[in-house]
């Protein structure tokens, strides 16, 4: 019974010995590498040879890691949709640490992997002019919101009227127009020249013009706005130059913002003349 014993304790010593020196001699001859890729980022890894065995159908992501026996090599053979398929092969003896992966594209594949443009429909001319007619709808809700958010922060603009411009085509139909102004003008000493003329901040939408002679001081008289061009929106860029000319006596310049005088629904101005020296 004893010998039995000592023979099975004796065999399972041997074995223990025996697996730990397999087990020494495995991680002895086992090398870690890196795999890695700049053109895409995973990929199927469809065979590799390594001390493991060999392991098929397996998606890794780049940088992978493995383990290999650089005493036999390995023969790692990598997929990517659209590219061609790549083959790493580790030649006995390798101890490099990392490689890194150069895929070729597949035309033929990679043109399946694009969408197909869905077909666009003809337009005929019917739906053309409902396009534009929506289109239209569209840009004149646009203008109203606009013209709405513009007269609700000023109150005192006539609703429907912010960019409604003065015109030789439609004379008379802008709120302008028809709003009233009374100019006054005097002088100490009266029966001076008056003048008067627009000085305009943007050009592109108001003119300016040239002097027009009113009549001498005193001068009182309601006229409405026709300036061609000007609007409720722009008015706040025009401006009236009144200007007072006297022999003996310096002239004068006022200007007034038309803004202004049309809120005020006035224009006056008192000029006091001084004489030159003799």
């Amino acid at each position: 019974m004893k010998q039995k014993l000592y023979l099975t304790l004796a065999m399972m010593f041997t074995l223990f010995i025996g697996t730990s020196a397999f087990a020494q001699s495995t991680k002895k001859f086992t090398h870690e590498i890196t795999i890695d890729c700049e053109q895409v980022k995973t990929a199927k890894m469809t065979s590799e040879s390594t001390i493991s065995g060999v392991v098929r159908n397996i998606d890794v992501t780049f940088p992978h890691k493995t383990r290999i026996n650089p005493k036999k090599g390995a023969i790692i053979d990598f997929k990517a949709p659209g590219y061609n398929a790549y083959k790493l092969m580790i030649p006995p003896g390798g101890f490099e640490s990392e490689f890194m992966l150069h895929f070729t594209e597949n035309p033929r594949e990679m043109s399946r992997l694009k969408p197909t443009p869905k077909p666009v429909a003809p337009v005929d001319d019917a739906s053309k002019k409902e396009v534009d007619a929506l289109k239209k709808e569209v840009a004149a809700l646009k203008k109203d919101a606009e013209e709405s958010k513009q007269q609700s922060s000023d109150l005192s603009m006539p609703k429907g009227e912010a960019q409604k411009a003065v015109s030789r085509d439609t004379p008379g139909q802008t709120a302008l127009e028809q709003t009233i102004i009374r100019w006054a003008i005097d002088s100490d000493p009266q029966g001076a020249r008056v003048f008067w003329r627009v000085i305009s901040s943007v050009p592109a939408q108001v003119k300016n013009t040239n002097e027009t002679y009113l009549m001498t001081t005193p001068y009182e008289e309601t006229r409405s706005f026709n300036i061609l061009g000007l609007t409720y929106e722009n008015s706040r860029d025009v401006q009236i130059e009144i200007k007072i000319v006297k022999n003996g006596y310096h002239t004068q310049v006022k200007r007034f913002n038309v803004r202004q005088a049309i809120d005020q629904q006035e224009i006056s101005a008192f000029f006091m003349l001084v004489k030159q020296d003799e």
